[in-house]
């Protein structure tokens, strides 16, 4: 196939998703100088794009350089058929999940939905929409600067998958300068058996490093000071009240209490676990309240235990890597499921949750689980890992902390490593002493690894002439993806 074409012969009308990602802009304009004459390239994305579709998530109707999606909103009728199966009800429930991310309790700048009902008309709407939209562009093929997970590009993605248009996903990868590749989501993780290329190195890898993420740099992993409620928190905590819960301040009685709630959790946790550094709603305060109960908790490492972290939610790495464990509860009723009574399942919050998607049903429903315990903020996830059974987790990156020590992971979602050794996917009839028997060598490991390292694509971030060559081949089909189905 030439570059300038599809398998069908059209000529080749490409639509980028997100490319006003950092550093993309150069990327992008050599890639359109590297397109033969007669291909298309339009943008969506945020702010600059030819379609602006950044502010859907919010329900504002903004005009892109060339486009305003919503100029005509009437039913377009190209989606009816492909919205009437169970696959579709299935994609429709992830893209509501994507819309959390605009809430009250999420963002100061959220949406209107207030209920399941309200979200779920709304997404066939956008469905038709931009389903319309890329039939009237003829777009044969959307390329994707990070994964599906921002609602407008989720929902692009599914229309892209029920009409048979192709997707490429590009993507950063855990390793340095190094970016992935894959057509299709589902297929994280999984590369072929053969490398694709004549030799490659092992990943020499040290089972007693701990490795120090970038995005973790202020968390500490050991009991500190507490911390205290400063001016910036509590000017923040006045911008929730105008900008989200504007009623509260003509109830003096209700502010004045909120504010002593707000004072009494910032001065009982850790300074560095700041409950307003972020976006503060007040119905955060319950779930802040109720942690605290285990703050003074003693770990008792005599147990045997397996140890679950709980990922940051809403992100991509539940929501569209989880599969159906987006929701972590149920991947830890099923490891409980299947432990026997001796076992206790030790959870660790993420240290960057804030209440978003932690409302009381949570811990309800977590408090439901006789063999869990709920560790305090303090606890340390390396000593967590050296002492525990195995691990479990959906897509965390405790699953790569974990098989480097020799130690098994049962992962639950579709995390990047989860074909290496040591990592052992969850499935109907898996029991404890299957995951416990698993044995993997350190060697095989870095072979993996190194195997894997070799299918990953250069991203020198002041080379963005080497990563659009790159992006062309793939677009060219003259290089593998880095992750691909065998």
């Amino acid at each position: 196939m030439k570059i300038d074409e599809t398998q069908h012969g059209e000529p080749l009308r490409i639509l980028v998703v997100r490319p006003d990602l950092r550093n993309i802009n150069p990327v992008i304009n050599r890639i359109k100088k590297q397109l033969p004459e007669g291909t298309k390239l339009m943008s969506a994305g945020r702010k600059n794009t030819d379609i602006v579709l950044s502010g859907l998530i919010r329900i504002k109707r903004k005009r892109g350089k060339i486009k305003n999606l919503i100029k005509e909103d009437r039913f377009s009728g190209t989606s009816n058929v492909q919205n009437t199966d169970s696959a579709a009800n299935e994609s429709a429930f992830v893209a509501v999940d994507h819309l959390q991310r605009r809430t009250k309790q999420f963002s100061w700048r959220f949406h209107t939905l207030e209920s399941a009902y309200d979200s779920n008309h709304y997404y066939y709407i956008i469905f038709d929409l931009l389903q319309n939209m890329l039939a009237k562009e003829r777009i044969n093929l959307v390329l994707f600067f990070n994964y599906p997970h921002l609602f407008y590009d989720t929902v692009i993605y599914q229309i892209a998958k029920a009409k048979g248009i192709r997707t490429l996903v590009v993507s950063t990868s855990p390793f340095p300068n190094r970016f992935l590749s894959l057509s299709d989501i589902e297929d994280v993780g999984i590369f072929p058996p053969t490398c694709g290329k004549n030799s490659y190195d092992p990943y020499l890898i040290d089972p007693d490093e701990n490795p120090d993420w970038a995005y973790m740099k202020e968390v500490k992993q050991f009991r500190e000071e507490f911390g205290e409620l400063r001016w910036r928190g509590v000017l923040r905590l006045f911008w929730t009240f105008i900008a989200v819960e504007r009623k509260l301040l003509l109830n003096l009685k209700v502010l004045f209490k909120t504010f002593n709630r707000m004072q009494i959790v910032a001065k009982s946790l850790p300074k560095w676990r700041d409950p307003l550094r972020r976006h503060f709603h007040t119905s955060h305060l319950d779930y802040y309240e109720r942690i605290l109960l285990h703050e003074n908790l003693e770990i008792d490492f005599n147990r045997k235990f397996v140890y679950f972290p709980l990922q940051f939610q809403p992100e991509l790495t539940t929501s569209t890597l989880g599969g159906i464990f987006s929701d972590q509860l149920l991947a830890i009723e099923s490891l409980s499921s299947i432990l026997p009574d001796d076992f206790w399942i030790y959870v660790k919050e993420n240290p960057k949750q804030t209440g978003t998607m932690r409302g009381p049903e949570f811990f309800k429903r977590l408090d439901r689980i006789s063999n869990l315990i709920f560790l305090p903020s303090y606890a340390n996830t390396f000593e967590l890992i050296d002492n525990s059974e195995f691990v479990a987790t959906v897509t965390g990156t405790v699953g790569w902390e974990t098989i480097r020590k020799g130690k098994n992971v049962l992962v639950f979602g579709m995390p990047w490593y989860r074909k290496l050794p040591g990592a052992i996917q969850f499935h109907r009839g898996i029991t404890y002493e299957m995951i416990l028997d698993h044995k993997h060598e350190h060697s095989n490991l870095e072979q993996q690894a190194g195997k894997l390292h070799s299918r990953l694509h250069s991203a020198d971030p002041e080379d963005s002439n080497a990563v659009a060559k790159t992006i062309f081949n793939l677009i060219d089909n003259q290089i593998e993806t880095t992750f691909m189905q065998t």
